[in-house]
């Protein structure tokens, strides 16, 4: 996919073997917070190393501050999800969803958790 990209700013017709796709589904997250000011995340790690998460991403420091979500400047980070089926992609997610949390220089999480919406399927 990312050499179809390539080709295209570059000018090329990209070329796609049907034989080389896989059938996976993927979820690419942003998390965005409430105001406050950013310490550490939790349960990021343990996820990955379960193998429910693919991967994540810090954006920001600890001591970052937050004042809203106005663009993608407040963004502390996110987090990408790959499965073999639609059903198991929105059940990862919401797993994931229930479990990460970012906390706040005073201990509470300060995740906006409402703007990670479930997966239909």
């Amino acid at each position: 996919m990312i050499k179809a990209v390539v080709d295209l700013t570059l000018g090329k017709k990209p070329h796609v073997d049907e034989k080389e796709r896989k059938n996976i589904h993927l979820a690419d997250e942003f998390i965005y917070c409430k105001n406050g000011t950013f310490d550490h995340l939790e349960g990021f790690k343990e996820l990955k190393d379960q193998g429910v998460l693919t991967d994540y991403y810090i954006f920001k420091w600890k001591g970052a501050e937050f004042d809203g979500v106005n663009s993608s400047g407040d963004r502390v980070g996110g987090f990408t999800i790959i499965a073999p089926t639609l059903e198991e992609l929105s059940k990862k997610h919401d797993y994931v969803v229930e479990r990460i949390k970012v906390i706040g220089e005073n201990g509470e999480d300060i995740m906006r958790h409402d703007l990670l919406t479930e997966i239909p399927y």
